[in-house]
Order: structure tokens, then C-alpha cells, then sequence
């Protein structure tokens, strides 16, 4: 606990857990933030938008499963 291992995460639903995190560490380097993973295409349309497709063909592309868009 100490030397930030383990850490209690909270999911949004309220439920609480504890995760490991990353046991390397380098001096003056903060570590990163335990995070949950995102949910399947929980970034697509983002990453999609960034790649110059605009939002209609974002919505196409989900409409017709190509890719898939957690809502």
C-alpha cells in the first residue's frame, strides 16, 4: 500500500475494488493513475474524428457495424 501497488478504485456504479498497478517506478517520475480499461469503441468516435472522418460518416460506419461505438 505504501509504495502505491495495490489502490481502491471505485467503479461509476459505486462498487469498489482494489487494482494493482504498475510495480516499476523510476525516481522523479510520478507513475501513472490506475484507471479502469474503456469500455469496446467506448473512444471510436473520437479516434475516427481525428483520423478527418466527419460525423456523419462516423454514424454510417456504426449504423452499418463496421466499427463499433460504446454508447
Amino acid at each position: 500500500w505504501e509504495n502505491q501497488y495495490l489502490v481502491n478504485f471505485t467503479y461509476e456504479s459505486g462498487n469498489t475494488t482494489v487494482m494493482p498497478c504498475t510495480p516499476v517506478q523510476f525516481g522523479g517520475n510520478k507513475a501513472a493513475p490506475c484507471e479502469k480499461a474503456p469500455q469496446l469503441g467506448e473512444h471510436t468516435k473520437e479516434v475516427l474524428a481525428e483520423l478527418g472522418y466527419s460525423a456523419e460518416q462516423i454514424n454510417e460506419l456504426v449504423a452499418k457495424k463496421v466499427v463499433s461505438s460504446y454508447q
